[in-house]
């Protein structure tokens, strides 16, 4: 079943990768950017759902042969429930762009919720069982889930708030799929599977990049508010 279910969860993480490249060099808003941006959405969905499931597999199949499937798994859920967080926000902010008010939506909360609970779950067992990358790794969770909350449980203060919500979401999923491409490929830099410098390597460069990509967009909007 585990092997059965890598072979989806790979080509959707190839389809992901090549379709997130369009969207960050095509117009925004234009047909070629919508039509690639939801190919990127359907493809991270599938490695999402079977990452899901790989987890719990692999959490179920610590013995002596696999002394880290134990951790493996578990923070392949966390990631799994980071990235599905990411998609989800970026997509719905469009969905609900035209709102004026608090947005308590059941799947929104409950989403971005599980992020938080996630990262605080992986926080834990990172202190619980000395793991640095687990607790290095938890606050990416914490950053970006608390990020979602206070979005959607607070009416708009601009009216481009869609735009940030779409862009962070969208690119913060970006960069759980490039982790997983420097993940798997870890051992062809000559480092270890769990090595917290290869973990952290993708989201230390992209989450500054975020911000000053929102940043970028915050003054161009005020510049042409103000003209």
């Amino acid at each position: 079943m585990h092997d059965l279910l890598l072979v989806p969860h790979i080509v959707a993480g190839v389809v992901a990768l090549l379709a997130m490249i369009i969207p960050l060099v095509a117009r925004k808003g234009g047909r070629l950017h919508r039509r690639a941006g939801w190919v990127f959405v359907v493809a991270m969905s599938g490695v999402s759902v079977t990452a899901f499931v790989l987890a719990i597999l692999r959490f179920t199949m610590a013995d002596a042969r696999h002394p880290n499937a134990h951790a493996f798994g578990f923070f392949l859920f966390y990631v799994a429930t980071l990235t599905a967080a990411g998609v989800s926000s970026g997509i719905r902010a469009l969905r609900f762009k035209t709102r004026t008010a608090p947005h308590r939506n059941a799947w929104d909360l409950g989403i971005s919720g599980a992020n938080v609970a996630m990262a605080l779950a992986t926080l834990a067992y990172g202190v619980i069982d000395h793991r640095t990358l687990f607790i290095a790794f938890s606050l990416v969770g914490l950053t970006s889930g608390i990020g979602q909350l206070r979005y959607w449980l607070r009416a708009p203060t601009s009216r481009h708030h869609w735009w940030f919500a779409h862009m962070s979401g969208m690119l913060g999923s970006c960069i759980a799929a490039l982790t997983a491409l420097v993940v798997v490929n870890a051992a062809r830099f000559g480092t270890r599977t769990f090595a917290t410098a290869i973990w952290i390597a993708v989201p230390a460069i992209g989450v500054p990049a975020i911000f000053a990509w929102t940043a970028y967009y915050r003054r161009r909007f005020s510049a042409v508010g103000s003209s």
